[in-house]
């Protein structure tokens, strides 16, 4: 391997690397790639009998085409016998993709990709406890919240903006526990 001056695609900083190199660091690689995501590239949804069971993004079609044969064999293993994909130009894929997982709730799907506009009942137990710092809830309470909050099929379809924080702080008014001194608040 030949190692030799090259300069990063992403910051156009220079740096000693092989010739087939094109990032100086792992940084610069995961932000050119987050930029790409923003960008657009493709959503694959996959199907068995003509019910979706899996919905991904990729940014080039030769990685689409990857991660379609990653998807049919080995540990990623998925039964489907068709697939469609189509182009998605201008904004960001986990937006798109978390919207097809929501509208078709395919049984390969155990997350959503980080977005802005729906949360799991997992990331929402998170945001629950950066709320209430301080303070205990239960599982059993979280899930009345949830219910409150219109959760469907372990989806929150609510924007993690100020308004859905403040929602948040009115209903759990009425729940919380303070930690140190045990007394409904």
């Amino acid at each position: 391997m030949t190692i030799k001056m090259m300069v990063c695609v992403a910051c156009n900083e220079e740096f000693s690397g092989s010739s087939n190199a094109m990032y100086c660091s792992n940084k610069c690689k995961q932000a050119s790639y987050r930029a790409a995501k923003a960008l657009g590239g493709f959503i694959y949804i996959l199907k068995n009998k003509g019910r979706v069971v899996y919905v991904g993004q990729s940014i080039t079609k030769a990685a689409l085409d990857d991660r379609l044969v990653s998807h049919s064999c080995g540990r990623e293993s998925k039964v489907f016998d068709s697939h469609e994909y189509y182009r998605v130009d201008g904004c960001n894929l986990n937006e798109v993709e978390a919207a097809e997982i929501i509208k078709y709730t395919p049984k390969y799907n155990k997350r959503l990709p980080s977005n802005n506009t729906y949360i799991t009942v997992k990331q929402f137990s998170s945001t629950l406890s950066e709320l209430i710092e301080g303070f205990i809830i239960n599982q059993c309470e979280t899930h009345t919240l949830i219910g409150e909050l219109g959760v469907k099929k372990a989806y929150l379809e609510a924007s993690k903006s100020d308004e859905f924080r403040n929602t948040i702080e009115k209903i759990l008014s009425k729940t919380l526990v303070n930690k140190t001194d045990g007394v409904n608040k």
